[in-house]
């Protein structure tokens, strides 16, 4: 569920954000709408569902961005969240990396970056099990980005 707010109306939002909004003197020129997102939650294991509300505000004003499209950029944003940013965190591992020496830490994210591309080419959209596939047989890699 997911609620969007046309105006800023401090009652509407949280006290700390709408204070904060309220009490800025350009707050006009700046924020075009203000939003609240609702999540639901339901962890698989448990089953338990929890409520988290979020918070948002943008300088697009209603005649710049519906409800809708400001709903759809947020799921534009979580999609692409999920689709690359998890990827990294863990299946990777990239969040626990110790690699910090000079340039390394750049030089691993681009050969992750590359193992990712190369399997979304190859037309993985599990990159985990893409990761296993190719690491049973040294083979598999270098054919897969055309080397051999």
């Amino acid at each position: 569920m997911r609620r969007v707010l046309r105006r800023i109306d401090g009652d509407a939002l949280d006290a700390a954000v709408g204070g904060r909004l309220t009490d800025r003197a350009d707050v006009s020129r700046t924020v075009g709408q203000a939003l609240q997102i609702v999540r639901r939650r339901r962890t698989v294991r448990t089953g338990k569902v929890s409520l988290e509300r979020v918070y948002a505000v943008t300088s697009l004003t209603v005649h710049q961005a519906a409800a809708a499209d400001l709903a759809e950029r947020v799921r534009g944003y979580w999609a692409l969240e999920n689709r690359e940013h998890h990827v990294r965190d863990v299946t990777f591992g990239e969040d626990a990396s110790r690699v910090r020496t000079g340039n390394a830490h750049r030089a691993m994210a681009s050969l992750r970056n590359l193992a990712i591309g190369a399997l979304r080419l190859a037309g993985w959209d599990n990159i985990a099990e893409g990761l296993r596939h190719h690491g049973r047989d040294m083979t598999r890699p270098p054919t897969a980005l055309g080397l051999m």
